[in-house]
């Protein structure tokens, strides 16, 4: 189906009295590989054709969707990737979870007007999930972490207490209580003696508890102005927080906003280019970036300077510079990570009016020998989807030259067979193989290496240990260690109260994760922080169903940084009946 499931049927009725009944279940189809995506950016040409990218040549036969999105308005354009980006993120921290509503948050008109979202308003099952969800990653000292049961940080109860008083204020139902203590742990949190904040980070965790508890109404003078005697030597970015916070919330400290405003204006580099000021980047202080456990870019940053310096003067000339920069930076994927596109679509909010309503274009789309007209006219977006395999293109035809459309071409597939994907290492190495246990007892197990594109057999109701080896070079922050398998294994949970003792791995887990998840079709376990070294990962999975299928590759990954992922081989298990005895 669209929705990736399979529907299974089954009705049933007695010839006797004509009794009838029946069901219906939908089963998930996951992808057993990497879903893969180009993107491309051009500007269309009054001279000749822009083409999409040409279409790869390995991939999976009708997995192949083209898409092109056309807008005079490229902050938009940018804008829409950030959000189709927040809610196609695969995984689903706190911070995560949080990023991806905030900004629905912000741009909720926006959205609507423009015919993005008919309804502004947050599905009520999405922000119930996201409640419950960091109302178990809140601790008893009222600090959310990560995931359930895991470390709370100040930062990021900041952040979430920001989240929920955006929403209360929108009228959205919340859970006061956990709002409650969120913010009673970031007054304590503002105390010197204070003793949860990381190690070298204490100033600026104090900071973003200023701020969010400025902003949820709380504005504390005493601490205003030790803040403020302090903030040259803030980072940029918690500068250009401090100043926001007082110009919301405490306009009439006009003292502190204009020094503050000036020493972000020298903190900005200007240069003329011919008789044109452009913008050429921030001055950093040494302490702009803080741990890594912390989320700090330069997009980040840019953001939230363009969020205050705007308050204070929308109609400054540079900001528009700052504003163009930032929509700039914006890629296929928005601006590269959860918390730099909630910072970045925030700041967007801020700024973006409804785009004016133009004459519009005339264009000629072409796919092979399939040609489409496209008028652009009285729209602000124009979106497009095809199934064919052709690669397109797009031809000026009529309107006006003055300003021409930005267009994003996009291209996701499926590259060919997982079960023929090769280990890969681009910062984490990852090799696996599977423990077969015999069932004859006392017998030792057999190893079995997982090599791409090969088969291993296995008869109905082995029982399999799954070793996972990853080797983390360098310490880093925020690791995912995706482990999925296939279909014809039934996952033994050893932490369910009802699992047997098989379920148990004779194998030890070189270091707990901060969080597991055991689901149908993968395992996953998550890490605030992965130190340098080797880790093994152990589960147990046994084979139930009859059948061939794909067995993908595990992968490590950072959240917060794409580009470094490491996945080990893909293979097949043929799961064969057992032997029938004479």
């Amino acid at each position: 189906g669209k929705d990736n499931t399979v529907t299974l049927r089954v009705a049933v009725s007695r010839d006797s009295d004509d009794a009838r009944d029946a069901f219906e279940i939908k089963l998930p189809v996951k992808p057993d590989r990497f879903v893969q995506r180009i993107e491309q950016f051009t500007t269309i040409s009054t001279k000749h054709p822009v083409h999409f990218p040409e279409p790869p040549a390995d991939y999976q036969p009708g997995t192949l969707k083209q898409s092109v999105l056309i807008s005079e308005d490229a902050g938009l354009v940018k804008m829409i990737l950030g959000l189709n980006y927040l809610a196609s993120y695969p995984h689903g921290c706190t911070e995560q979870r949080i990023s991806r509503l905030m900004p629905e948050l912000a741009l909720k008109d926006l959205k609507s007007q423009v015919g993005i979202d008919s309804s502004p308003r947050i599905p009520a099952p999405v922000l119930r999930n996201t409640l419950d969800f960091i109302g178990k990653a809140q601790n008893s000292q009222g600090l959310f972490g990560y995931w359930p049961s895991s470390r709370g940080y100040v930062s990021l109860t900041a952040y979430v207490v920001e989240f929920l008083t955006l929403a209360q204020k929108q009228g959205y139902e919340i859970d006061v209580d956990v709002l409650k203590k969120g913010r009673d742990a970031l007054r304590e949190a503002l105390r010197s003696d204070y003793s949860q904040l990381i190690d070298g980070n204490a100033f600026l965790e104090r900071v973003e508890a200023f701020n969010a508890l400025a902003l949820s109404g709380e504005f504390d003078r005493s601490y205003a102005r030790d803040f403020y005697a302090r903030s040259r030597n803030m980072s940029l970015y918690s500068e250009a927080k401090m100043l926001h916070s007082f110009l919301k919330v405490s306009p009439e400290s006009k003292q502190a906003i204009e020094l503050m405003t000036k020493d972000m204006w020298k903190s900005l580099i200007f240069k003329l280019r011919g008789k044109k000021e452009v913008y050429q980047g921030l001055q950093y202080r040494s302490n702009s970036f803080g741990h890594g456990v912390i989320h700090t870019s330069e997009i980040k940053t840019l953001a939230m300077v363009i969020r205050a310096l705007y308050r204070k003067d929308p109609n400054h000339p540079k900001v528009r510079l700052l504003v163009d920069e930032l929509i700039n930076l914006g890629e296929g994927n928005g601006w590269g990570n959860t918390n730099s596109n909630a910072a970045a679509l925030m700041a967007l909010a801020d700024v973006m009016k409804m785009p004016t309503i133009r004459d519009g274009h005339q264009l000629k789309l072409q796919f092979g020998q399939e040609v489409k007209q496209v008028d652009t006219s009285k729209k602000i977006v124009t979106k497009l989807e095809f199934n064919t395999e052709s690669r397109g293109s797009l031809t000026f035809v009529a309107g006006g030259k003055d300003k021409m459309p930005l267009v994003r071409f996009s291209m996701e597939y499926w590259p060919s067979g997982g079960e023929h994907l090769q280990k890969n290492n681009q910062g984490f190495v990852v090799d696996r193989e599977l423990i077969v246990l015999q069932k004859e007892e006392g017998a030792p197990p057999i190893i079995k290496k997982v090599e791409a594109a090969q088969t291993i057999e296995l008869e109905m109701r082995t029982l399999v240990e799954e070793h996972v080896r990853i080797i983390n070079p360098k310490r880093r922050y925020y690791v995912a260690i995706i482990i999925p398998f296939a279909a014809g294994f039934e996952p033994l949970n050893p932490n369910l109260e009802t699992s047997s003792p098989e379920a148990t791995p004779s194998g030890t887990m070189t270091r707990k994760p901060d969080y597991a998840i055991y689901g149908d079709d993968q395992v996953t376990f998550y890490y605030d922080a992965l130190p340098s070294g080797t880790f093994d990962f152990y589960f147990r999975l046994r084979a139930n169903i009859e059948g061939n299928f794909v067995h993908p590759p595990a992968r490590a990954e950072m959240m917060y940084d794409e580009a470094v992922r490491g996945n080990s081989n893909g293979t097949r298990i043929q799961i064969i009946p057992v032997p029938v005895e004479n």
